[in-house]
């Protein structure tokens, strides 16, 4: 389990920088600000302020999508070295955030390794402790029995 939740983690946040970098490198392009100055120059403001605002949503979400390539792989470590609780939260809150401020589900295409390995984590505990046993004393008390050499 451990093992497929690093792979996964390591494949959804490669997916989740490559698609934030992608949004943020398109956002600020100059093909697009020419886009937005023909829109303007148009007369059609309210045109304008709909696509500046899907553009500005576009950028937000590309930072919490860029942000879970380093949070995806650091939470595939920690569920190597047993800690999935916090692994499932680190993996999983770059993409919840990422697909609210989108308002997209398109995000969990490159993203959805990054869900299953983080729901996957969840179920990865910590190492139980090892049990000693102790024999009990001459009374049943759970003391242990002291042994003469």
């Amino acid at each position: 389990m451990r093992y497929a939740v690093l792979i996964l983690g390591i494949l959804g946040a490669l997916g989740s920088g490559f698609l934030g970098y992608k949004w943020w490198s398109d956002a600020h392009s100059a093909g697009v600000q020419a886009q937005m100055d023909t829109i303007r120059a148009l007369g059609s403001p309210e045109l304008a302020q709909q696509t500046q605002a899907k553009m500005d949503q576009l950028v937000r979400a590309s930072y919490f999508l860029m942000a879970g390539l380093p949070l995806g792989i650091v939470g595939g470590v920690l569920a190597m070295r047993r800690q999935g609780w916090i692994a499932g939260l680190l993996m999983l809150i770059p993409v919840a955030l990422a697909t609210a401020f989108a308002q997209n589900a398109g995000v969990l295409i490159f993203t959805f390794p990054l869900v299953i390995g983080g729901l996957l984590a969840f179920f990865v505990w910590p190492k139980r402790a090892a049990t000693v046993r102790t024999p009990t004393g001459a009374e049943g008390t759970g003391a242990p029995v002291a042994r003469s050499v």
